[in-house]
């Protein structure tokens, strides 16, 4: 027998002692357990199923967004009036409101339905937004502060800054929240409540 020959039956026999023992520790069946026996946590929800739970959840986060954008409409509103007054209680009221959206955004729990990887986006989306609403908070909080007769330069130069960071933080919050929701195959239902 030459040195390839040996090699090639010492190679051969290491194999075969290697699986022999594989037999002896992991038992006569090495073969993977049936699904039905696979942890559930390991094992992807059914689509439909996913699909209904990514639904319920973006209605709840659409009624979150609306409380804060809409408040807006009432400061405006009330601009157009030349009614100062009127406006510092509405940017009052969108700070206290935004706030809130930020902080319920921070509670908002992702399903364990979805798989990790989307999971993942969602809660790093829901953080990006819930900055947003921070920033949103802050820039009319800004805006109380010129509502309120401060008109110096540099207060008016913070509020124009809040409101361009604010602007970018939303900008953020909805393109990482489309790029989850595409990552779960969800993006129709995610843009069917944009208004």
């Amino acid at each position: 027998m030459n040195d390839d020959e040996f090699k090639n039956v010492v190679t051969a026999g290491s194999l075969i002692a290697a699986l022999g023992l594989g037999w002896l520790i992991f038992g006569q069946d090495a073969t993977p357990p049936p699904a039905s026996q696979v942890p559930v946590a390991t094992q992807p929800a059914p689509i439909s199923e996913q699909r209904k739970a990514f639904t319920m959840m973006n209605s709840e986060l659409t009624e979150l967004f609306a409380q804060c954008d809409e408040a807006d409409a009432p400061i405006d509103a009330a601009m157009k009036k030349s009614d100062v007054y009127r406006a510092y209680d509405r940017a009052e009221a969108a700070f206290a409101t935004c706030n809130d959206t930020s902080d319920k955004l921070e509670k908002v729990t992702v399903p364990d339905i979805f798989p990790e990887a989307v999971r993942s986006k969602l809660r790093k989306s829901l953080d990006d937004c819930a900055a947003a609403y921070t920033a949103r908070a802050q820039s009319y909080d800004a805006e109380k502060h010129v509502l309120n007769g401060d008109v110096s330069p540099e207060t008016v130069e913070i509020a124009k800054d809040q409101k361009t960071e604010a602007n970018s933080e939303a900008a953020v919050c909805a393109v990482g929240y489309m790029r989850a929701a595409d990552a779960g195959g969800f993006s129709d239902i995610a843009l069917s409540e944009v208004k």
